[in-house]
């Protein structure tokens, strides 16, 4: 019987080179694989891999060193049965994956990227990173058939049961986890955005919220030594999104002015570090409102698998609270700390702005040590989030009298002896806004003064 169906995960215009595999001397990859992935690639392929393949070994100091063994992939795509096959040994055999910058990796490649391994001592962990100016690409696999009348009931079955065949093989490839209790090498997420596009019509992975949700790490941008409770409201937000496979509309922030929802502490943690730990809520959308307590480690980066450095208590529902010593939790990758619809190519820039303004903003946001946010003559405040002024008033509530007014940043407003040491200040109307915040105290936690903090 005489097969008609050839199943196919990119429908290439025009004729291509054959995928091969080359050394390179590169700190992102040992080896590269390039072109169309065709039938008989794999024993062609993996042969080349076993050949050169980076030996352990030990280094000048006598400690055991495995080495980087990730390949750079730059393909179209092309068979799904020899991708699949292909994605198998590079689990199998700890073999990472990396989309560098200029490279574009889509369809059948795009499954190959997904099964980047490498050896972790004892265990097996992820090892696949694309680069915030490379390309990854999914889309459905094709069915294509010669175009001539006539098929034989028994021909079209049998092309039905291969494209079924197909899209097994791939699904229990996708079900592989790197060890217990981890999640599969494909979510069940990604495979649905997979099938939904189709042809040229690619799901590309172009934002943070996708390399997030997806588990794909990022690389091709220096990470910020710091950050300020901007980031870590946002690395609130996304963990519960991604974790809970919730939407992310109406969380984050792109442009303008932050404001955090209800209230938001800066710490320190029980341990010699100077990094900070920040408590603020999610706006993500879920029954109850849940805390979250974000963990910025960078001491940690280089000793902690995977690049989960960032931690994020509550990321998983669980209540978490900075005066209960509630420090541990999730750990995430530093791209957790951005804008879910930022843009890929838009990171190192973004990057290069949370380093800058972090320290100003820490100092701005910072965690009043007054009970009841009381404030004393030739106190400075900075106004934040004003569209053009803020009135300064006596009590909290429209109804108290104007004892000042500040305008948009950086002004700042400084009380003088006429105005008294324990009025509280309350957020006046700004640009129409009817909102009415009370400065009061951050241990009380009663509500945040999200127009003012005492510097």
């Amino acid at each position: 019987m005489r097969f008609l169906a050839i199943i196919l995960l990119s429908l290439l215009a025009m004729p291509a080179a054959a995928a091969t595999l080359r050394p390179v001397d590169s700190p992102d990859c040992f080896a590269a694989l390039d072109g169309v992935i065709e039938t008989g690639d794999f024993d062609r392929i993996s042969a080349a891999l076993d050949r050169l393949r980076p030996q352990d070994g030990t280094n000048a100091e006598g400690h055991y060193v495995i080495p980087d063994r990730s390949v750079c992939l730059n393909s179209p795509g092309g068979s799904l049965p020899e991708a699949i096959r292909l994605a198998e040994y590079f689990f199998d055999n700890q073999y990472g994956t990396t989309v560098a910058a200029g490279a574009r990796c889509l369809s059948a490649c795009a499954v190959i990227f997904m099964m980047g391994t490498e050896d972790y001592a004892d265990y097996n962990i992820l090892d696949r990173k694309l680069h915030v100016n490379g390309t990854l690409g999914f889309h459905r696999p094709a069915f294509t058939a010669p175009d001539r009348e006539g098929y034989s009931a028994r021909e079209l079955e049998k092309s039905f049961e291969i494209a079924i065949d197909a899209t097994l093989l791939f699904t229990r490839l996708a079900s592989r986890a790197v060890r217990r209790g981890t999640g599969p090498m494909i979510s069940i997420g990604l495979m649905e955005q997979m099938f939904a596009h189709r042809g040229e019509d690619f799901y590309f992975i172009d934002t943070v919220e996708k390399a997030g949700r997806w588990d794909i790490p990022l690389y091709g941008y220096k990470v910020p030594e710091t950050i300020s409770l901007r980031e870590a409201q946002t690395a609130c937000d996304n963990s519960l999104n991604w974790t809970l496979g919730l939407e992310t509309e109406g969380t984050g922030y792109m442009d303008g002015d932050y404001t955090p929802f209800w209230r938001a502490m800066i710490g320190r943690p029980d341990q010699d570090t100077a990094s900070l730990l920040y408590e603020v809520y999610s706006r993500a959308d879920l029954h109850s409102v849940i805390s979250c307590v974000v963990h910025y480690n960078t001491e940690a980066r280089e000793y902690m698998e995977e690049g989960n450095w960032v931690s994020v208590c509550g990321a998983e529902e669980d209540f978490c609270s900075l005066r209960d010593g509630d420090t541990g939790g999730r750990g995430f990758r530093p791209e957790v700390i951005f804008p879910s619809a930022l843009p890929l190519r838009q990171v190192p820039d973004f990057a290069r702005r949370i380093a800058t303004e972090a320290g100003t903003r820490n100092t701005a946001w910072a965690a009043s040590e007054r009970e009841g946010c009381l404030t004393e003559e030739g106190s400075v405040f900075s106004v934040i989030n004003v569209n053009e002024f803020v009135n300064i008033r006596a009590n909290p509530g429209f109804e108290a009298g104007v004892v000042g007014q500040a305008g948009k940043p950086p002004q700042t407003a400084v009380l003088s002896s006429a105005r008294s040491s324990s009025r509280r200040l309350a957020r006046g109307p700004a640009a129409g806004s009817r909102t009415v915040l009370a400065m009061t105290s951050h241990r009380t936690g009663r509500c945040c003064g999200n127009a003012l903090r005492t510097m």
